[in-house]
């Protein structure tokens, strides 16, 4: 019978289920069984709480509820979900939490603790509670996350709320009994039926306030293990879907999208993602945290800002945001809301850097994009077209990188930089460093490109380059003039399409204002062939037009010739001759000049060794003219694969940078380059400048070369 009993037993546990272990994220749009609850008043109050990020890291998850109180308030993260289990069949029961030193004025050993309703004679009724207080059983530090085990083997202090602990002694209620004194002296004792809240409670008896990140908390029994986590609702990818989604929604699944963009970028992490699904979302967006705000396609999803709304569409006020795929545009285009409070630009990124504007339609918007004192930003593969204006550059906007895009058919300007402040704005406008490379800026009703940065103790014209090298103008015969644009106020200015009347005039100069010589337009490209069918104009490799340096600006015209002879008075001598006639206006621009009359050398470097690519295509490299003061270094650099001239052109782009002095190029690679840095990482190649032909010379100067790979960054 031994035997047979041993034998029993062993198949017994071998058939044991092992328990199970599982982690339930807890969060505002899926509480799981949880809530906040008043103890002052017994009433269930989810907002006396809060789900956040952090702080720090905590063990079991990404974030954490955090309760504030003041004076004695009493407020519990609460549960009822373990009703009637006998302490005895509790194997696991720990939580974390996070003491944060600020804004904690008193005692710092003060944390939320752990309590639950006990039955400890299986009546069901009232007992009062059993509390765990984590200073009973190590030490409470701040500003860092504790693991408090409220078993620990049987060894864990626990107190009574009442004034004595039940039973004979009349022991007090503050004074600790270990977890297995408590089951030996109470047999059968449980969590109640009826009323059978468990939580963790932030305030009295602590007095004063402060404040508390619970993390987590694990409850165990032989059958399962769980792990609730604390999370706010989407920190890392937050979806979208104006159709099914719901803001009350996690927005962490494409199931539980969101319904507005807002409310996603409101919720999602530093560094995280927000993706929006097709449709038009009437709303204005304010990015605050650097983040990635991408829609299905430009054809597909579009941000319509609403009329009456904020100065903008979309707001970006943080670093390195990059805003993908949508159409942005406003609400109230019509003559009869015209002239009320509309959004005055599709984007405005203002105060930042490294913002990121790609694969955006940007249209019916009176500013199309604003940069006002952000550098290092890329804007690039963009249709910006049919605004009242395309961009607008205020502030310090250096190291800014615009490309790929058609900036086209705008009812004022295409591109304008402006600071009429002669020179008291702090910081006043500038671009250095910055590259318009590769657009095509054409059709813009009163011009390509305004400079008006010019007057006071602003940089004299043509001392403040702007590199828009390597565009397609919508001619080969460019206009250029230091007369200002002309176009209309604004509320004059209501195009056709909108009800109004405005139309494009024609004959207007293609790069124009008081400090248009800045403007580096030459060489060109010859045609606005675009090779792809994306957003965005991407020209062939190819040659750019042949030409050289602008020509100055013609001197004024000679004096009108003398006024004909008046009639002859009645009955009296013919009249004297009319006075002179006024100054002729300017002469035209003169004709393109043949490149520089530098013969000095030029040098050209990769910032470093392998000089990085952008994701764009573009690689940056130094050229040094070493021509004396006042002399210049002009013509195109190219990239070539191999190690000789006669390896295939990569990609190129012209320079002009005066004697003495080094210029930033931006050298934007053909696609089957950035195909194959793509798929390789990296390229042999070497970079060469081609000086203009020099006065007097027969012939080019040579080439000059170094060499060095480019890599992906």
């Amino acid at each position: 019978m031994t035997r047979a009993v041993l034998l029993i037993a062993a198949v017994m546990t071998l058939a044991a289920p092992a328990a199970s272990a599982a982690t339930t994220i807890v969060r505002p749009s899926a509480l799981n069984g949880w809530l906040f609850y008043n103890d002052e008043t017994d009433t269930v109050d989810n907002t006396l709480g809060s789900f956040v990020s952090g702080p720090a890291t905590p063990p079991n998850g990404t974030g954490s509820a955090q309760i504030s109180v003041s004076g004695t308030q009493r407020r519990d993260l609460a549960t009822y979900q373990f009703a009637g289990t006998p302490l005895a069949n509790i194997t696991t029961l720990a939580f974390t939490t996070y003491n944060p030193s600020a804004g904690n004025p008193g005692a710092a050993d003060r944390s939320a603790y752990l309590q639950f309703n006990v039955d400890f004679d299986g009546s069901d009724t009232w007992q009062r509670r059993l509390t765990y207080l984590p200073r009973d059983n190590g030490a409470v530090t701040q500003d860092g996350w504790k693991s408090w085990d409220a078993l620990n083997g049987g060894n864990a202090l626990w107190r009574y709320s009442g004034a004595t602990w039940p039973g004979p002694g009349a022991v007090s209620g503050t004074t600790p009994r270990t977890w297995s004194q408590i089951l030996a002296d109470y047999p059968g004792v449980r969590i109640r039926v009826t009323d059978a809240q468990l939580s963790m409670r932030v305030g009295e008896p602590y007095p004063d306030g402060y404040t508390e990140n619970i993390g987590s908390l694990t409850f165990g029994t032989a059958v399962s293990t769980t792990t609730f986590a604390f999370a706010p609702d989407c920190t890392t990818t937050c979806y979208v879907n104006g159709t099914t989604g719901n803001d009350a929604f996690g927005g962490d699944t494409p199931a539980t999208a969101k319904r507005t963009i807002q409310a996603a970028v409101s919720q999602v992490g530093s560094g995280g993602t927000v993706q929006v699904a097709a449709g038009t979302y009437d709303e204005d967006v304010a990015v605050a945290t650097p983040l990635r705000l991408v829609g299905a396609g430009a054809s597909t999803t579009t941000i319509r800002g609403v009329a009456g709304g904020g100065a903008a569409t979309v707001q970006i006020g943080a670093p390195n945001v990059v805003v993908d795929g949508f159409t942005i545009t406003r609400s109230g285009n019509a003559v009869a809301t015209w002239n009320d409070p509309l959004n005055t630009a599709g984007i405005a990124i203002q105060g930042t850097t490294h913002a990121e504007v790609r694969n955006d339609v940007l249209t019916a918007n009176r500013t199309a994009i604003d940069v006002n004192t952000s550098s290092s930003d890329r804007i690039h593969d963009n249709d910006i077209v049919d605004n009242r204006t395309g961009l607008i550059f205020r502030g310090q906007t250096d190291d800014t990188y615009v490309a790929d895009n058609a900036i086209r058919d705008n009812w004022t300007l295409g591109v304008l930089f402006l600071d009429a402040s002669g020179g008291t704005n702090t910081p006043p406008q500038s671009a250095t460093g910055s590259a318009f490379v590769a657009n095509d800026i054409s059709g813009n009703w009163y011009g390509q490109i305004v400079d008006r940065v010019a007057g006071g103790a602003l940089p004299a014209p043509g001392t403040r380059p702007l590199n828009f090298s390597g565009n397609w103008w919508g001619t080969t015969a460019v206009s250029i003039s230091t007369a200002n644009s002309a176009e209309p106020g604004y509320a004059a200015q209501i195009p056709v399409e909108f009800g109004g009347t405005a139309t494009p005039p024609g004959g207007q100069p293609d790069v124009l204002g008081p400090a248009s010589a800045n403007v580096v337009y030459v060489p060109y490209l010859c045609s606005g062939a675009d090779a792809s069918p994306a957003v965005g104009f991407q020209p062939p490799p190819g040659p750019q037009c042949p030409n050289g340096a602008q020509g100055p600006v013609g001197p004024a015209g000679a004096p009108g010739a003398t006024g004909a002879i008046g009639p002859a008075g009645t009955g009296g001598s013919p009249g004297a001759a009319g006075p002179a006639g006024p100054p002729g206006p300017a002469g035209p621009a003169g004709p393109a000049g043949p490149g520089s009359s530098s013969v000095g050398r030029i040098v050209i470097a990769y910032p470093q060794r392998g000089a990085p690519m952008s994701t764009a295509g573009v690689v940056f490299l130094s050229v040094r003219c070493g021509a004396a003061v006042g002399q210049s270094c002009a013509g195109l650099l190219r990239i070539r694969s191999g190690s000789s001239l006669k390896g295939s052109l990569l990609g190129q782009a012209s320079f002009l940078v005066r004697g003495g002095r080094s210029q930033k190029v931006a050298v934007l690679l053909g696609t089957a380059a950035q195909k194959q840095v793509r798929a390789k990482g990296r390229i042999a190649s070497n970079a060469y400048a081609t000086r203009a032909v020099a006065a007097g010379t027969a012939k080019p100067a040579s080439d000059t070369q170094i060499t060095g790979p480019i890599l992906r960054s």
